[in-house]
């Protein structure tokens, strides 16, 4: 089984930074295309008076180093600031994007309706898992053909496959030491994938 180890420290390596996007609403996922655009989740405001605030948009290159205004992709999600339930100032709600097995997926906390994870080749997108608790980053598994998701409120690793339950795949308990090896399945083999094209999502990506 392959795995990974996180090092006991961080080698520090600093870099020079630049703004290129700016005036979003709480952003979280981001993905650069094979044609250099990006793809980025806006959790939304989280205010009262927009509570379906959540977006996925899309920013193309300008030709001048930087980013043309964005296009909206989808749009209408559920935005919720947290501090009353969590006694935190936090937005909750689309969460992550991610690409594979020929398709775009969506990750959504929702506590009001329920969370779920959204197929972006139908429009308007349509829940492919649903769930509960709090879904944050999501990833594909093209060994396993499976999707991967973390929840942050119980500290698992989901794993995601069509027409079955969710399974917990490993348990990130509090305060364990940051050596510990986390294995999940087999080694991932490469494929050659295709994209949907209804929402002007492109074949290929890779986390930036």
């Amino acid at each position: 089984m392959p795995s990974f180890t996180l090092p006991s420290e961080v080698r520090r390596h600093l870099l020079a930074s630049e703004r290129i996007l700016h005036g979003l609403h709480n952003p979280r996922g981001l993905k650069v295309q094979d044609d250099g655009s990006l793809l980025l989740v806006e959790a939304g405001t989280g205010a009262a008076d927009a509570p379906f605030s959540g977006r996925l948009l899309q920013f193309e290159p300008d030709g001048a180093g930087g980013y043309a205004a964005p296009h909206t992709l989808a749009d209408g999600f559920r935005s919720m600031n947290m501090q009353a339930r969590m006694c935190r100032d936090e937005i909750f709600g689309l969460a992550d994007v991610a690409y594979g097995g020929g398709r775009w997926l969506l990750s959504q906390t929702d506590y009001v309706a329920g969370s779920r994870v959204l197929d972006l080749s139908t429009t308007p997108p349509t829940p492919l898992f649903h769930s509960k608790g709090n879904l944050n980053a999501l990833c594909y598994h093209p060994g396993r053909q499976s999707w991967l998701t973390v929840k942050p409120d119980t500290n698992q690793v989901i794993e995601l496959l069509e027409g079955q339950p969710e399974v917990v795949r490993a348990l990130l308990k509090a305060g364990s030491d940051v050596n510990e090896t986390i294995q999940i399945g087999s080694g991932a083999r490469s494929s050659s994938v295709y994209a949907p094209r209804s929402l002007g999502l492109r074949s290929g990506s890779s986390a930036l």
